[in-house]
């Protein structure tokens, strides 16, 4: 199947990490990715596993209700952007699940070192991030993949939310900034 996510609107910068998130999310293992908006980043991830001949569960949580930096988008004053996205990923549908519920309700969906992979990419500010990481973080099992987005200047509190977090988890942040995402390894 080749790749379509260029064609839906977003801010996808990190298909090398999604590469290798996908090579490293074993066989029956559980990817979830944290505020999917239309699709892009979930499209590339969802063909890059099927390209791959990868067999795993892939979860899009989001509220499709958007957030404050958001307010103006058409498709957010019109109630429209969980129709938009369904329609973008539509050719790729039978191989995700799209719960759509607030962060860290559908984190408590899941059970604790459950989840082979999260990636966040929800609400940008401190607060938001860092209750994120904090709901996040304990359903990953040891050894997964604990990852995120907007790791840059132009995003202060997700640097500050990330930065503290990992501050007692001594060597468990790999990288910040590369492709604007953080990627640790949960030990």
């Amino acid at each position: 199947m080749e790749h379509f996510f260029e064609s839906i609107e977003g801010w996808f910068t990190f298909p090398r990490l999604y590469t290798m998130l996908v090579q490293q999310t074993p066989a029956g293992g559980t990817f979830v990715e944290v505020g999917s908006w239309k699709g892009q980043s979930l499209a590339f991830l969802t063909v890059e596993a099927i390209r791959q001949r990868r067999d795993f569960r892939i979860v899009a949580v989001d509220t499709w209700q958007g957030s404050s930096e958001h307010a103006s988008v058409d498709s957010i004053r019109q109630g429209t952007l969980f129709e938009e996205f369904t329609a973008n990923l539509s050719p790729v549908a039978d191989r995700f699940t799209a719960l759509r519920l607030p962060s860290l309700e559908a984190a408590a969906t899941f059970a604790d070192g459950s989840l082979d992979a999260v990636f966040i990419d929800a609400a940008h500010e401190f607060a938001a991030v860092a209750a994120d990481l904090e709901a996040w973080y304990p359903k990953v099992k040891r050894g997964g993949w604990f990852c995120g987005h907007d790791y840059s200047s132009a995003w202060p509190g997700v640097v500050r939310a990330v930065d503290r977090f990992f501050t007692r988890r001594s060597g468990e942040l790999l990288s910040r900034g590369d492709e604007f995402c953080w990627v640790s390894r949960r030990a």
